[in-house]
């Protein structure tokens, strides 16, 4: 993809059970946004946001590499410095452009967007501009940043700020305003999934919440996903299957694509049901107050994970607590 004279690369990858000879078969697809920003998409297996898990439950995938992304010298690298909004913004949309005029089984009514940390903090950006509003059926932000200047102070990397917006917000207050998702709020509309660790000092868990009560107060469809022991990315076994199933599914419900198959002509794949033990809805009102349950709020839910091993640590605790526990001599009152 070529933007302003800058070459810009990424990877597509085809959806599971694509078949070229049927003309008339359409695929979803769904652009996921590396972090960073100084981050980028290469020929490399892992785990944590794998394109395979999605194409094998039908969608087709798209990886870019906007301006900042690191591989491609020092001035691409920089090309975002006081721009977090601006050039990396319009090389995702030109390569989405790009994918949907080379591919015409793409489905350009069936599209979802989804990142991690300064790919949430894109979604947030998404949600309220013009060019990206009406384009995406829904969207995921996870550990995404929603006010830049609040972030500024709080995150635990103040220099990755004072780098890519030229100082802190009280040196350069308009860099930080420009390129805050938080101002859009009043055009936010598109359905969105919100995924956030309770232990995340990197983009601090009043970020995540802030997206989902701005989304609930809009009335906009949305549910919020709080893994309580995880912190910056969602890394433990057991948690990472709960999270591709939860934003699996919650892609299939706006695209349109069954659980089952990616094509709305039927084509398998792989399906992910609920595989995790969690505080579940319907156990909500007997839940202790530090595992605070599912609760619905206009058309959203916030559900809360934690681990088998992060309860058992915390029965530890508790039991340690009473042994070692001594009581208190009544006050005197004066």
């Amino acid at each position: 993809v070529s933007t302003q004279s800058t070459g810009i690369q990424g990877y597509f990858f085809k959806p599971l059970g694509l078949d070229p000879s049927k003309k008339d078969q359409k695929w979803p697809l769904v652009l996921i946004i590396h972090g960073g920003p100084q981050g980028a998409w290469s020929d490399q297996w892992g785990s944590y946001y794998n394109p395979q898990m999605f194409t094998s439950r039908g969608y087709a995938v798209l990886l870019i590499n906007p301006r900042c992304s690191t591989g491609f010298g020092a001035t691409f690298q920089e090309a975002c410095y006081q721009q977090w909004g601006g050039n990396p913004f319009y090389d995702l949309i030109n390569g989405v452009d790009y994918v949907l005029q080379q591919y015409p089984y793409i489905d350009p009514n069936r599209l979802g967007a989804m990142g991690h940390s300064y790919g949430g903090y894109m979604i947030n950006w998404f949600l309220g501009q013009k060019e990206s509003i009406d384009r995406f059926q829904c969207f995921v932000t996870q550990a995404g940043i929603f006010d830049t200047e609040v972030f500024a102070y709080s995150t635990d990397i103040v220099g990755v700020m004072y780098s890519n917006f030229g100082g802190l917000p009280y040196e350069v207050p308009l860099h930080y305003k420009r390129w805050s998702p938080h101002r859009f709020i009043s055009s936010w509309r598109t359905p969105t999934l919100v995924v956030h660790g309770g232990q995340d000092y990197r983009v601090p868990l009043n970020e995540g919440l802030s997206v989902f009560s701005s989304l609930q107060r809009r009335g906009v469809p949305s549910k919020l996903f709080y893994f309580a022991d995880e912190a910056h990315g969602i890394v433990d076994p057991r948690n990472n299957v709960a999270m591709y199933s939860l934003e699996m599914d919650w892609l299939d419900t706006w695209t349109g694509t069954s659980s089952s198959s990616g094509s709305s002509s039927g084509s398998s794949g792989s399906s992910f049901g609920p595989q995790y033990d969690s505080v579940s809805e319907s156990e909500s009102e007997s839940e202790s107050d530090d595992q605070e349950e599912t609760r619905s709020e206009k058309s959203g839910k916030v559900k809360v994970f934690v681990s088998e091993e992060k309860e058992k640590e915390r029965e530890r605790e508790r039991k340690r607590g009473e042994r070692m526990s001594i009581p208190r001599r009544p006050r005197r009152l004066h």
